[in-house]
């Protein structure tokens, strides 16, 4: 794994593994945190915050631990209110490596509240010069602030394209 990051290697990836045991690629590289760029009400000309029905939803996680036959330990955790919104959206989970009760509820509480709901897809289009295209990348984590919403946070670019409208100004949008 380390032979393939783009520290070791020429076009290498960005990688991490999360609290979830998910192994994360990052192409072309993980990116920085870039505070010095603000996307906010002054450089931002539009945007968008539709909601992701493309994940997998999760209102109801069973969490299966270790055992054998009769003697398996599992829980379930769930949201009703989310089941009330998205009807039933259930997933089991294996840890087969824990059987303390405790540790499955934290562990599908955890799955829970990263997919009970969809995910925002906030899209915003700025000009080319404000900010300047040259000092962020896809990757790259910005600070954006859409006051009309209260919308304040820090987000990942996902992706990022660019217009040439006639009058020969570049519009860049950029998805979170």
């Amino acid at each position: 794994i380390e032979g393939m990051s783009a520290k070791a290697k020429d076009n290498g990836f960005d990688w991490d593994i999360s609290n979830l045991k998910v192994f994360n690629i990052y192409y072309p590289t993980k990116g920085e945190l870039r505070s010095n760029i603000i996307l906010d009400d002054f450089n931002i000309l539009s945007w968008t915050n539709d909601k992701d029905l493309s994940g997998r939803l999760a209102n109801r996680v069973v969490v299966i631990g270790s055992g054998s036959l009769d003697d398996i330990v599992s829980e379930t955790v769930e949201d009703a209110t989310e089941q009330a919104n998205w009807y039933l959206q259930e997933i089991a989970l294996s840890e087969k490596d824990t059987g303390t009760s405790a540790n499955l509820i934290a562990k599908g509480t955890k799955y829970l509240d990263d997919r009970k709901s969809p995910k925002s897809v906030i899209s915003v289009r700025v000009n080319d010069r404000n900010p300047d295209i040259l000092t962020y990348y896809v990757g790259d984590t910005l600070p954006v602030r859409i006051g009309t919403i209260g919308f304040s946070e820090n987000l990942r670019i996902d992706k990022r394209t660019i217009q040439i409208q006639r009058t020969g100004e570049a519009q860049v949008d950029i998805s979170f």
